[in-house]
């Protein structure tokens, strides 16, 4: 069985402006929305490794490089120093907010980072006096022995306790040269929990807005088709045949030059529809009076062509008789002409005696 294709239904104009002004909308207006949260995000980024950046290099200040040079062996995790140099570390990982790890490394004999004190209270997660930083992250690894400042690291990392941002700084002994260094790392979920906090709220808003704009597309697009379908309504109109309809004025200028335009074309195509007509009738009457002479002509034709014939075979007639006629005088000539010539032979013929007796007399008398 041969199924029809089936014939796309056409869209109105005033359903085509709305769609794309609704979709125009919907694209600026994501587009803004993701701009916001994506600035937004960047931005709490930025500031929230800024904070970091301030709190480990005020923090680095307060910590003693020449007690952490005391500290050499694990054996020393326990000391009054190592204790001193931990509830320094505790105070500042209590005087912050966020902050959740505060410790103190350096770099052993083979060039590897290891932990100093760590402010840590849970035996599970301490890191204890000489261990090796395992986990270190390749900015701090290529950084650590040059390190002469603080910074922050420039992305956050995710682990099975939570997502964190880290920030490291160098510390000195009272002769001013470097001990160690700091290292603070900060909770990151807060400021996750408000970059979604503020993507729910972008989102929110972005539903919003397309609800208004849905409406507004509406209107905006009847009111847009609105001329379109004025002057639609009248084309089709005097497409029908009522040339005496007119193209209603609109407000929008363009559309009221428009409308003024179509509706002066329209009288100039009547005007010119009725001098075609009045030409067709004339054009009508001369084929008509055409048509008469040529049938009058047909007949005038006839006629003379009637009158050619007969006069054709007097013609004939006339030539066959002068032909019998040229005949017979011909023959009268050439008698004629027959006896002329016997006529002149005699008469030759007797002048020349005349003229030989005329010689012999002649010769007579000279003889006597």
């Amino acid at each position: 069985m041969i199924k029809k294709n089936k014939t796309p239904k056409n869209i109105r104009l005033h359903t085509k402006a709305s769609i794309n002004f609704i979709l125009l909308t919907i694209l600026i207006s994501a587009i803004l929305v993701s701009a916001l949260y994506l600035n937004f995000k960047t931005q709490s980024k930025e500031d929230f490794r800024k904070r970091l950046y301030d709190i480990v290099a005020v923090t680095s200040l307060n910590i003693d490089g020449d007690a952490h040079n005391k500290l050499k062996t694990a054996d020393d995790e326990g000391n009054i120093t190592y204790q001193q140099i931990k509830q320094n570390l505790q105070n500042i990982k209590g005087a912050g907010t966020d902050i959740y790890y505060v410790y103190t490394m350096r770099q052993n004999d083979e060039g590897r980072i290891i932990f100093l004190v760590d402010a840590e209270t849970n035996p599970d997660e301490i890191a204890h006096l000489g261990s090796v930083y395992l986990d270190a992250s390749e900015m701090l690894m290529a950084n650590f022995s040059t390190l002469d400042k603080p910074f922050v690291e420039k992305s956050f990392y995710t682990d099975r306790w939570g997502t964190w941002l880290s920030g490291y700084a160098p510390f000195y002994t009272s002769d001013n040269k470097k001990a160690g260094v700091l290292g603070i790392d900060i909770d990151a979920s807060s400021i996750i929990e408000r970059e979604q906090y503020f993507l729910r709220i972008a989102l929110s808003i972005f539903v919003i807005i397309l609800f208004l704009v849905g409406i507004l597309g509406w209107l905006f697009g009847r009111r847009l088709a609105a001329p379109f379908i004025s002057f639609t309504a009248g084309i089709k109109r005097i497409a029908e045949g009522d040339l005496d309809h007119k193209i209603p004025s609109q407000k929008i200028y363009e559309f009221k030059m428009f409308a003024e335009d179509f509706n002066s074309m329209i009288q100039k195509l009547k005007k010119s529809l009725g001098d075609l007509q009045n030409e067709i009738i004339l054009r009508k009457k001369t084929e008509d009076e055409l048509v008469k002479h040529r049938d009058n002509l047909e007949e005038l034709v006839e006629k003379r062509t009637s009158e050619l014939q007969k006069s054709e075979e007097k013609l004939k007639k006339y030539s066959n008789h002068l032909e019998e006629l040229v005949k017979e005088r011909t023959k009268v000539l050439e008698k004629k002409t027959a006896e002329l010539e016997h006529f002149y032979e005699l008469t030759v013929g007797r002048e020349f005696r005349i003229k030989e007796l005329r010689d012999k007399v002649k010769e007579l008398e000279k003889k006597h």
